[in-house]
């Protein structure tokens, strides 16, 4: 009976180390879980930025293309049509979403060039649109697109 005492003892800070060595492996475990929840909002919340930027960039190229195609006549405009400058046949625009429910704090940047090949009149147009997150860290997304276009 002597025996068993003693060799408990000797064993009774065992079982101490065992628990703290679980408590410190839980721990990092949570911290990982946690880190990686983070990141995953993240990601989620420059998509849905990434997504208003593309929409950005397509009502700029809508804005465009009525300058171009307006609606009141058959007959296309050169670029710079809808602009106090000269026509000419390139031409860029900046449009701004500011007052825009769901595009706050996005504009769209659009260039526009126009050849004409036997009367044909063929414009290219690429719209950036750029959404500022936050201006004091300089954090934004923005998306890009062409398209082309050609009188009838």
């Amino acid at each position: 009976m002597c025996r068993n005492a003693n060799s408990l003892q000797r064993q009774g800070g065992s079982i101490l180390v065992l628990a703290l060595f679980i408590l410190v492996v839980m721990f990092l475990l949570g911290a990982a879980l946690a880190r990686l929840l983070s990141s995953g909002a993240e990601a989620t919340a420059y998509e849905v930025l990434g997504t208003r930027a593309f929409q950005a960039a397509n009502s700029g190229a809508q804005l465009k293309l009525l300058d171009v195609f307006p609606l009141d006549t058959a007959t296309p405009q050169n670029c710079s049509a809808g602009d106090a400058t000269t026509p000419t046949d390139s031409a860029t625009n900046n449009y701004s979403f500011v007052n825009v429910d769901g595009l706050n704090n996005c504009s769209a940047t659009v260039s526009c060039n126009m050849q004409e090949v036997d009367g044909v009149y063929y414009y290219q147009l690429t719209s950036t649109g750029q959404c500022v997150i936050d201006s004091a860290e300089g954090v934004t997304t923005s998306r890009t697109i062409e398209l082309e276009a050609r009188s009838l």
